[in-house]
């Protein structure tokens, strides 16, 4: 039941990593919600100072809270969209990881799974994963030691899909969904 599957990825498929990356993690999470709550209390402390202005007619500072407002607001809308920072990372990774770009061969077997591209090839347990998630267009393969191995769906067929869950259920694998 060994399958070979070759392809090359595309920057759609490191985006969708680093969104069930972001997801698997509860710490970047919390991390995201704390910098929200905390730009929510800030812009409301710039809004308190705003009206105070306003009050005392204080034009200066009236100037100056209306363009820190404007800035906050909108590091806010980037801190508070995590698909801003997948593409962000996405586009980084594709400039200067330039083996990114090249082919890539995965044989599946029973027991074990060889990821290889131009850098570096990796044999790999099935014993030794640590969890799958499947998206909509990839599947997630992350190993004890923190490595990640983005397959993306588009290279199987329908038969290959379904061998490849096979697989995966065989080793007691629970695909998790993204």
């Amino acid at each position: 039941m060994a399958m070979s599957l070759e392809f090359t990825l595309k920057p759609q498929d490191f985006e969708e990593s680093f969104m069930i990356y972001h997801n698997s993690k509860p710490y970047l999470r919390y991390t995201s919600i704390f910098m929200i709550y905390v730009l929510i209390i800030f812009v409301g402390f710039l809004a308190a100072l705003k009206i105070h202005a306003l009050i005392n007619n204080d034009v200066d500072t009236l100037k100056r809270v209306d363009d820190s407002l404007l800035v906050f607001t909108g590091l806010a809308l980037l801190i508070c969209n995590p698909g801003f920072w997948y593409k962000l990372m996405t586009a980084f990774m594709w400039k200067v990881g330039h083996f990114l770009k090249e082919p890539v061969l995965v044989q599946i077997e029973e027991s074990m799974f060889i990821y290889k591209n131009a850098v570096m090839k990796s044999e790999i347990q099935w014993s030794s994963i640590q969890s799958v998630t499947e998206s909509n267009h990839i599947f997630f393969i992350v190993h004890r030691l923190q490595a990640s191995y983005i397959v993306p769906k588009r290279i199987f067929t329908e038969e290959n899909i379904n061998e490849f869950k096979q697989i995966l259920a065989s080793n007691n694998i629970l695909i998790q969904k993204g």
